[in-house]
């Protein structure tokens, strides 16, 4: 079971890998922990980020080839294809923009699920980044990565689905 999970910002890929890799003890890897263990901020240079993404892309080339089985979840385009043509399912979770901005905001507010590398003020900022990014066509570039693997690919458009998928590996 080799399993990439994309989507927008705050759709839910983070809770589902996590759900699939308790339940069959397969190795998780999160593009977003690798950005922040590489030193990934918003304040980078181009140069900077340019380097973070080598050093990414040498992590999760290492992690899938190492690992018979896997789930990653992040959708970080110069790394996508790589990915995905070495899973077996790419996993869309594409729930509407106010769903996921209204979950992200209620998360950090809970205090759930947060990145443990930012404080929480930077984790509520980050609500106009998902805003910045729907509104600059964010959900168009996954479609167009998302149709090289029409196969191989499920399209979960809300929590039940995620739900429901989930329960139908069992």
């Amino acid at each position: 079971m080799k399993i990439s999970i994309i989507g927008p910002s705050a759709g839910g890929k983070s809770v589902l890998a996590r759900k699939l890799c308790e339940k069959f003890s397969l190795p998780m890897l999160g593009l977003d922990r690798l950005w922040f263990r590489h030193g990934g901020t918003n304040a980078n240079t181009t140069e900077q980020k340019q380097e973070i993404n080598k050093k990414i892309r040498a992590d999760i080339e290492q992690f899938v080839i190492s690992n018979d089985n896997w789930v990653t979840e992040g959708t970080y385009s110069k790394i996508q294809l790589f990915i995905a043509n070495k899973a077996d399912t790419v996993i869309l979770i594409k729930r509407p923009f106010l769903s996921r901005l209204f979950s992200h905001v209620l998360r950090v507010i809970k205090g759930k699920d947060r990145h443990p590398e930012v404080t929480k003020w930077q984790d509520l900022c980050f609500a106009r980044t998902i805003f910045r990014r729907w509104r600059n066509g964010e959900n168009k570039s996954i479609e167009e990565l998302v149709g090289q693997f029409k196969g191989k690919t499920v399209v979960l458009k809300s929590f039940q689905d995620i739900d429901r998928y989930f329960d139908s590996l069992l």
